[in-house]
C-alpha cells in the first residue's frame, strides 16, 4: 500500500494513532472523576482537652532516727607480727578396691539336632567374643547359598 502523504511512513501513522488513541483514553478517565468525584474522607472527631488538677498529697514527715551510741573503742597495743612458714602437709590416699559383681552364668541352652537346617554356618574362630561386624569366609567367594536358609535356627 502506498503512504498516503509523500515523506510519511506506516510507523509513524501508527504511533500517531496510538498516541492518539491514549490521550482520548486520558481525557474520558478526567471526565469521569469531575462528574463523579470520591467521597470525601470523614473528618476527624473534635475532642475537647482540659487539665485535671489534683488535690496536693500531705504527708507526715517520718518519724526522727534514734541515734544509738557506739562503744567506746579501745586501743589494743601493736604486738610484732611473727613471719612463719606454713609447714608442707603430705596426703596419703589408699587405693580402695571396688567390690566385684558377680553374674550369673546364662541358662543352658537346650541342645540342637543335626536336622534344622545342615548347611554350611559361616564362622570366624580367630575373632574374640566382643566382636562385630559380619563374618567373611576364607577362600574364593561362595556364589551359593551360605547359612541355613532362614528356617529359623539362627
Amino acid at each position: 500500500m502506498p503512504p498516503v502523504r509523500p515523506g510519511s511512513s506506516t510507523l509513524e501513522l501508527s504511533m500517531a494513532g496510538t498516541i492518539a488513541v491514549h490521550l482520548i483514553f486520558v481525557v474520558l478517565a478526567d471526565v469521569v472523576r469531575v462528574y463523579n468525584p470520591p467521597e470525601p474522607p470523614e473528618p476527624a472527631p473534635h475532642i475537647e482537652m482540659f487539665d485535671i488538677e489534683l488535690p496536693p498529697v500531705v504527708t507526715e514527715p517520718p518519724p526522727p532516727v534514734a541515734k544509738v551510741e557506739e562503744p567506746p573503742v579501745q586501743e589494743e597495743p601493736v604486738q610484732p607480727k611473727v613471719v612463719t612458714k606454713p609447714a608442707a602437709v603430705r596426703t596419703v590416699t589408699k587405693a580402695v578396691e571396688t567390690p566385684r559383681q558377680t553374674t550369673e552364668p546364662p541358662p543352658p541352652t537346650p541342645p540342637t539336632t543335626g536336622a534344622a537346617g545342615g548347611d554350611q554356618v559361616v564362622t570366624l574362630d580367630s575373632a574374640p567374643p566382643g566382636a562385630t561386624g559380619v563374618a567373611v569366609a576364607v577362600g574364593r567367594p561362595n556364589g551359593g547359598r551360605v547359612g541355613r536358609g532362614g528356617a529359623g535356627g539362627g
